[in-house]
């Protein structure tokens, strides 16, 4: 392993990247915080997303359908 600045590790050995935050990916990569680990940035936000998708760990995913709204039991008409 490789010491560089900020205490970022680089595994040759194995080819991959340690890192705790985004500087201590080569390039345009992120770190993936839950992994320890240096990934292709694919997004930070929705709107990087196609429609319908949303982001969360820098990976889009379907969004879950919406539930129906609830259909009222009665029409109740108030006296006026």
């Amino acid at each position: 392993m490789l010491l560089w600045g900020g205490g970022a590790l680089l595994a040759l050995a194995s080819g991959c990247a340690e890192c705790e935050e985004d500087y201590d990916c080569p390039g345009t990569e992120v770190c993936n915080t839950s992994r320890g680990a240096c990934e292709a940035f694919t997004c930070l936000a929705d709107s990087d997303c196609a429609p319908g998708h949303r982001c969360a760990d820098n990976a889009c995913s379907p969004r879950p359908p919406l539930a129906p709204p609830e259909a009222p039991d009665a029409l109740v008409i108030p006296n006026r």
